[in-house]
């Protein structure tokens, strides 16, 4: 004969945790992406030169790309 399962006083206590933990979880996922939305606005808003890289940032990328153009052309030689 085989017992039946019987939720135990406590399950429902455990299940409302659950449901609790899960509910803040996803208000924080919330509150985060309207943060972003609303840094995304600001940003647009800022003059282009203030998110533009400098000019010594950009320095070793264009040596790089000078470098990989070199060994291209020679290449090709």
């Amino acid at each position: 004969m085989a017992t039946k399962w019987c939720p135990s006083p406590n399950s429902e206590v455990k299940v409302k945790k659950i449901r609790e933990r899960s509910n803040k979880v996803l208000r924080s996922l919330w509150y985060f992406t309207l943060i972003l939305i609303e840094l995304k606005k600001f940003a647009k808003l800022l003059p282009n030169y203030w998110l533009a890289e400098t000019p010594q940032a950009l320095a070793p990328r264009r040596l790089c790309r000078q470098s990989a153009e070199r060994e291209r052309i020679s290449e090709i030689n």
